[in-house]
């Protein structure tokens, strides 16, 4: 066991705060915490909202969530957040992608001793165990060495959701009752993005999809996203065609989403929480990344194959969101032309004529002027 961990007896505090994508990646790690302090101390974990928790529920256990929304934000919710749980904890976990700053703030809320998290280089003294930060360093690899560090022992270095029976059962119904088993494949798309400079054009989304119906006349869609992106899948919807069309957008509880998620053969999206949602359940993933480091964040453990611009500046993010547009270089042939190879090669899975692998080209092999693809091995 770790010496660090050898201190802690009242508690352990964790900042896992932010997006859906956020929560599904730092799933390892609250497996692997909320193994260790079990009969040893209590586990409190920081979540935007219940929605957030409810992703992960059924995966991890022994933690108590509480929800940043509507009590702990801002300044204000940060004194609340002093006022309930001062002394609670000696030990503060950040999970990565926390922004430092925050993690400093809350640890002197709490009054922890300890604080663990990713770091710059010239921050890591600020932390009691630290994981180097880069942009081409994947978050669950940050993860793994932030859990070895501890002493912690994680079942599996990526995250996996599983669904009850219930659950499957509900998707399997309302897929067969949509497509009366005519569709194949069935592509998941989701058209929007809350950042809008990880946005894709929204007529490329629907060019791909006419493009790919060509391909595949069978095909059929099931589309996902909040309610604010109903307008840019209406759009999209529009300019694919007619195409059998399952529509989920601002529709869906979380755990709905999922159950849709599973049936899907392919995800096609943006960089968003619905890519590493679709990921965890073991569906495949084609990502358009824009301003964001496909190395730190793309799902590349589930197959995933991401494209991203061919341009000086990326990743454009740097933990500061910018005006760049760069994500408007990738054209819609380029990533039809990746869909169409993954679901050729899925399909000659199923019917055993070559090994499921996870991605269809060599790591950062250029498909065209405007992209170039990062696939897992």
């Amino acid at each position: 066991m770790s010496n660090v961990l050898s201190k802690v007896q009242r508690g352990i505090f964790v900042l896992d705060h932010h997006g859906f994508g956020n929560v599904v990646l730092s799933l390892p790690l609250l497996q692997s915490i909320s193994q260790w302090a079990l009969n040893k101390c209590g586990v409190k974990v920081l979540f935007r909202s219940p929605e957030h928790f409810q992703l992960i529920q059924h995966d991890v256990s022994g933690i108590e969530p509480i929800y940043l929304q509507n009590r702990y934000d801002g300044l204000r919710g940060l004194c609340k957040l002093r006022m309930d749980f001062r002394g609670t904890a000696e030990m503060l976990i950040a999970v990565p992608g926390v922004p430092m700053s925050t993690a400093v703030a809350v640890k002197m809320a709490l009054g922890a001793d300890l604080m663990v998290g990713e770091a710059l280089p010239s921050r890591r003294w600020l932390f009691s165990v630290y994981a180097e930060k880069r942009w081409d360093k994947s978050i669950l690899q940050s993860q793994q060495e932030l859990a070895r560090s501890l002493g912690l022992q994680m079942s599996l270095p990526y995250p996996v959701l599983s669904l009850s029976e219930t659950e499957e059962t509900w998707g399997d119904q309302i897929v067969r009752h949509t497509f009366k088993g005519l569709s194949t494949p069935i592509v998941g798309v989701q058209c929007g993005a809350k950042e809008i400079a990880k946005q894709w054009p929204v007529d490329s989304f629907g060019r791909v999809l006419a493009l790919l119906k060509t391909r595949f006349p069978g095909l059929g869609v099931i589309s996902f996203g909040s309610k604010d992106e109903r307008g840019k899948t209406a759009a999209a919807r529009v300019l694919g065609g007619a195409i059998p069309w399952l529509d989920g957008v601002g529709r869906w509880t979380i755990r709905e989403s999922l159950s849709m998620l599973k049936r899907c053969d392919l995800l096609l999206s943006g960089d968003t929480g619905v890519m590493h949602m679709a990921a965890s359940l073991g569906v495949s993933t084609v990502s358009i990344f824009g301003p964001t480091s496909p190395e730190r964040l793309a799902p590349f453990h589930a197959g995933g194959i991401c494209a991203r611009p061919a341009a000086s500046c990326h990743p454009c993010f740097r933990d500061k969101w910018t005006s760049c547009d760069c994500i408007a270089l990738i054209r819609p042939e380029e990533i039809a032309s990746l869909l169409t190879q993954c679901l050729e090669r899925s399909a000659l899975h199923r019917v055993g004529l070559v090994r499921k692998h996870s991605g269809v080209v060599d790591s950062g092999q250029c498909i065209g002027d405007g992209a170039d693809t990062t696939c897992g091995k």
